[in-house]
């Protein structure tokens, strides 16, 4: 009798087990999937200073933008700061802020050396 009493208790027990194991699979992959969505790199920060030398609304790259700036930086006129300025703020990349910021002290280094020959 007791083997008969075990036949109608484990049937139930099964189907409980089978229910949280479908559970807790669904909720591993639902783990699984919102992890790997977090983790997938969204667009690069927009930065709009660039159209300010160039005219366009394209996305450089880090080099180009460093060519840009390393440019800038040579020719060291009053009308780069705008421009290196507006790179100061937009830019995240810290050799690329470094080099805005040696554009912006740079021209105020030359117009100080200007207005005092004056």
């Amino acid at each position: 009798m007791k083997h008969c009493a075990l036949r109608h208790v484990c049937p139930s027990i099964n189907r409980a087990l089978l229910a949280l194991a479908v559970v807790f699979v669904v909720g591993a992959l639902l783990y699984g999937i919102g992890l790997a969505l977090s983790r997938v790199p969204g667009p690069p920060p927009s930065v709009g200073w660039t159209s300010l030398i160039t005219g366009d609304d394209r996305q450089y790259d880090r080099a180009a933008r460093l060519e840009m700036l390393d440019r800038l930086l040579l020719i060291g006129a009053p009308w780069c700061v705008p421009i290196a300025r507006s790179a100061l703020t937009e830019e995240r990349d810290e050799a690329l802020r470094s080099l805005a910021l040696r554009i912006c002290e740079s021209a105020q280094e030359v117009t100080v050396s200007s207005g005092s020959s004056e």
